[in-house]
């Protein structure tokens, strides 16, 4: 059923199987992504809450209320980013018949033989999702999913959140116990 308002055509959402992912569509539009390996998620995200139950029980509250809160903020950006890598689309290409004939033509293209698309030098097929990915970095087992394109500052500011913790941390400690 649709819903309009204001003059804007709201569909609801399309639950869906691409390859081996489980997709959201919204209006036509790929909106959410679950992987293949989706269950790490459920072991990912509790180690994040963890981290954070241990930084406010054990340093924190040596910590000035300042400096908890910036520790705070940090691992709060690395779930947040996590959530956001694990669940966004990374950039799947998605067959557009008329398109891919006429792409087909200028010779820069081939056809993916698991997804029947013709795609570009930037698009390579992910064997773990079963899905072609424009600008495919690598897939990740901790996300559940491809990096790529789409997704790839959210999965680098995790990385760089999580590296940073460890820094604050470690600054932290080193100064308390000197």
């Amino acid at each position: 059923m649709e819903e309009v308002h204001s003059k804007v055509l709201i569909k609801r959402p399309t639950f869906t199987t691409l390859g081996n992912c489980h997709a959201v569509f919204i209006n036509n539009k790929l909106v959410l992504l679950i992987g293949p390996h989706w269950p790490f998620m459920f072991c990912v995200i509790p180690m994040i809450i963890a981290v954070l139950v241990g930084y406010l029980t054990l340093i924190a509250e040596h910590m000035e209320v300042v400096w908890q809160f910036g520790g705070v903020c940090i691992i709060l950006l690395a779930l947040v980013s996590y959530s956001t890598t694990a669940l966004k689309d990374p950039g799947v290409v998605l067959s557009d018949s008329t398109n891919d004939l006429d792409e087909d033509t200028t010779g820069s293209t081939s056809l993916c033989r698991h997804c029947l698309i013709f795609k570009d030098n930037e698009t390579e097929h992910c064997e773990d999702c079963g899905l072609c990915m424009r600008g495919l970095d690598h897939h990740c087992i901790f996300t559940g999913k491809c990096i790529a394109e789409k997704n790839i500052f959210c999965f680098y500011t995790m990385l760089t959140s999580i590296f940073g913790f460890f820094i604050y941390t470690m600054l932290f400690l080193s100064e308390k116990f000197e």
